[in-house]
C-alpha cells in the first residue's frame, strides 16, 4: 500500500481537469484597479450630458458587464446606450478607452 502526499492515488488522477476543455481567456476588468476605474468613470459621467437619474444605473450595468462577462460586452452596451441618444459619441469613445485602459486577460 502506497502512502505519502497523494494518499495512495496516482498523481495523474488529481489533474483530471486537464482533460476537460478550459474556458477561453478574455479581456475583463482589472479588479485590482477597481477604485481607480470608478474614479475615472465618475469624472467622465459628470462631464457627460446623460440624465442624472440614469447615470447610476448605467455605471452599475457597465461595471458589472466588464467584471463578469467581458470588456467587449461592456463596450457593446456603451454603444447601445449611445445609439439611444443618452450621451454623445465623444462620451462613448471616452468610456471605451477607459475600459481598454483597465482591462486584463482573465
Amino acid at each position: 500500500m502506497r502512502t505519502g502526499k497523494t494518499g495512495g492515488r496516482s498523481r495523474n488522477s488529481n489533474f483530471r481537469q486537464n482533460e476537460q476543455k478550459k474556458a477561453k481567456r478574455k479581456p475583463m476588468l482589472n479588479l485590482g484597479k477597481l477604485d481607480y476605474f470608478n474614479w475615472d468613470l465618475n469624472e467622465i459621467m459628470d462631464a457627460s450630458d446623460m440624465d442624472e437619474e440614469k447615470v447610476n444605473t448605467f455605471k452599475a450595468n457597465m461595471t458589472a458587464k466588464a467584471r463578469q462577462r467581458s470588456i467587449k460586452e461592456a463596450k457593446d452596451f456603451v454603444r447601445e446606450v449611445e445609439e439611444r441618444g443618452d450621451f454623445s459619441r465623444e462620451t462613448g469613445d471616452r468610456l471605451c478607452r477607459l475600459l481598454d485602459r483597465y482591462s486584463r486577460i482573465r
